[in-house]
């Protein structure tokens, strides 16, 4: 497992940074979300499915895990990841809080949305998830799974140093405001929307949030990428996803945007529409 913090990078401390193509992650499956049912049994495992494979090594980095759209909340959850035929398995997922039914009248309702042990699963291997829950009875979640394709990217590494001055969110710490990122359709990324033309310092992305919108919570799965560069040649170097949820989706390892270049966000998701993406960024 490679740390995100780097004790020793060049002889020096340092803290790992996005700056390639390689560092952006694809999703699982190809047309998200995956359904995935529980056992209707108290802590007993539903049926695996299929969330898809890939013609190289996948490494697991986040998996998105909110609650379908059923009639009652999950209290308590587990999603089992797996890979190859044999269902092997490769990590668990635990959340003990409620996340809610977001066509229920309950304002909010919360993820399973954790980042996963680098681990290489062998090229053409499946990945699987299969659901428990703490309730004898039917539930489903919608899952998605971010991985790494062809092995863990190199990551650069920068040295550790004060943060100048607090985070903050773009485009706005207060107010209902955000960039209207528009997905192409289903499953093309849309045109790339400029956060910034050119930056006034160094920065590093840490964060992406979807604006309280009731139309977005209710819609399907959303695909967004942060990159830099001119427009037409941006090096998309993060990956986040979300499905029926405003949570916030920390960007670890962070993406390093250099003073002067442009940071820009895409988006993807099953029909044409436009997203409301805030994020949030550390000066440097």
């Amino acid at each position: 497992m490679t740390p995100i913090y780097n004790p020793t990078a060049g002889g020096v401390a340092g803290l790992l940074v996005r700056r390639a193509a390689a560092c952006a992650e694809i999703f699982l499956p190809a047309a998200p979300p995956a359904i995935v049912v529980n056992g209707a049994v108290a802590w007993v495992f539903g049926a695996y499915v299929d969330l898809g494979s890939v013609a190289q090594i996948l490494v697991p980095s986040y998996l998105h895990v909110v609650n379908a759209n059923s009639l009652t909340a999950l209290n308590d959850a587990t999603v089992r990841l797996s890979y190859a035929a044999d269902r092997f398995p490769l990590d668990h997922m635990r959340e003990v809080a409620p996340f809610y039914n977001p066509g229920a009248t309950t304002a909010w309702y919360l993820p399973i949305s954790m980042m996963c042990q680098p681990q290489a699963v062998p090229a053409n291997d499946h990945l699987w998830a299969s659901l428990a829950t703490s309730v004898a009875a039917a539930r489903q979640v919608e899952v998605i799974l971010l991985a790494w394709a062809g092995g863990l990217p190199t990551f650069d590494t920068i040295p550790l140093a004060p943060i100048a001055g607090i985070g903050y969110w773009w485009p706005s710490n207060t107010g209902n405001t955000a960039y209207n990122v528009p997905a192409g359709a289903a499953w093309a990324y849309g045109a790339p929307v400029t956060v910034n033309a050119s930056m006034p310092n160094d920065a590093l992305v840490v964060g992406l949030k979807g604006l309280p919108v009731l139309g977005e919570l209710l819609d399907n799965a959303t695909i967004i990428q942060v990159g830099y560069g001119p427009a037409g040649s941006e090096v998309w170097c993060a990956t986040s996803c979300r499905s029926h949820t405003w949570n916030t989706r920390w960007v670890w390892p962070p993406v390093l945007v250099k003073a002067g270049e442009r940071l820009a966000l895409r988006a993807t998701s099953d029909v044409v529409k436009d997203i409301s993406v805030q994020m949030k960024l550390y000066n440097l």
